[in-house]
């Protein structure tokens, strides 16, 4: 069975179709409170050039991560983030790699001396890699200690 509708009645149809959905349109708009839209300037990425900003990192940060493995030689990767003011490392976190480390290598961050002339503070990223070397391959009888800069 086919339904064989005019075409007057199709308009018609289609007339009451727009009535109701303009009706429901108005009614929601009565309904509708005042809505506030806030947005700020989306953060910057990291810098990765911390070489650059906190020379001897390479030196200073072994040294001042030597003991940590007292805690109990766990390897793993700890990822780094801090913000620079002139030279004040402020805004740090740590991330991943063995828990027991992050203590430690928030001090150790923290008494580096990096310098950046930028008039806004600056935001940088790196990671540390804490590796076992088999025994017979360390010179001084410790695990390692290396700075990765994320590429």
């Amino acid at each position: 069975m086919t339904l064989d509708i005019s075409r007057r009645a199709r308009l018609a149809i289609a007339v009451a179709l727009a009535g109701l959905a303009t009706g429901a349109l108005a009614q929601g708009a009565a309904d509708l409170q005042r809505v506030e839209i806030n947005a700020q300037k989306a953060a910057a990425a990291p810098r990765l050039d911390v070489r650059a900003n906190c020379p001897g990192i390479d030196v200073a940060l072994p040294l001042a991560l030597a003991n940590v493995w007292k805690y109990g030689p766990a390897t793993g990767v700890v990822d780094v983030q801090f913000e620079l003011r002139g030279d004040e490392v402020q805004v740090l976190s740590t991330r991943g790699g063995p828990r027991d480390y992050h203590p430690s290598v928030r001090r150790a961050v923290r008494g580096l001396n990096c310098a950046t002339a930028a008039a806004e503070p600056q935001r940088f990223a790196f990671q540390i890699v804490f590796r076992d070397e088999p025994a017979d391959q360390r010179s001084s009888g410790r695990q390692t200690v290396a700075l990765l800069q994320i590429q």
